[in-house]
């Protein structure tokens, strides 16, 4: 379970609206040659905290066989930079869920927020390509935990 509580929202100082968070250390891998983290650790931190969001509400671990998010949208902006061996919290929530896809917002977070980003995610099978709608209840899940906005399919 990684829902957030009241001692890491004042240690990270994680704004309202955020109610998941993995924490994070930035290692000397992640640490570019100006020396400070690089683009592809922003990344992999929100790639890990989307897979732990996602587990935390009942999603299996993925396959290729099963449905899962894809990525059809990524970015990310830098509010300051980090380095090696501060400690981060890297916040996890959906802003609208469509009938194959949905939004997630993240934010990176060391005293204030220190970046913030987004993943357009299509929730599809890979082995096929096909698109499969998000389940009713996983829609539940998300709304229940994040007030996340239904939107209409995209036609």
């Amino acid at each position: 379970m990684n829902d957030l509580n009241n001692d890491s929202r004042a240690q990270y100082g994680v704004e309202p609206g955020w109610a998941f968070g993995k924490h994070f250390e930035v290692r000397w891998a992640d640490i570019d040659p100006f020396g400070h983290a690089n683009n592809l650790a922003y990344l992999g931190w929100c790639e890990e905290t989307r897979n732990a969001y996602l587990e935390s509400l009942g999603v299996p671990r993925f396959t290729r066989e099963a449905p899962g998010p894809v990525i059809k949208e990524l970015g990310f902006t830098y509010d300051r930079s980090l380095e090696h061996g501060e400690k981060i919290l890297i916040t996890g929530r959906v802003a609208w869920v469509r009938r194959t896809s949905f939004r997630m917002e993240f934010a990176a977070w060391n005293g204030s927020r220190v970046g913030h980003g987004h993943a357009i995610c299509v929730w599809m099978i890979n082995a096929t390509g096909e698109k499969v709608a998000v389940s009713d209840e996983l829609r539940r899940l998300i709304v229940d935990r994040d007030g996340a906005e239904l939107l209409p399919s995209q036609g």
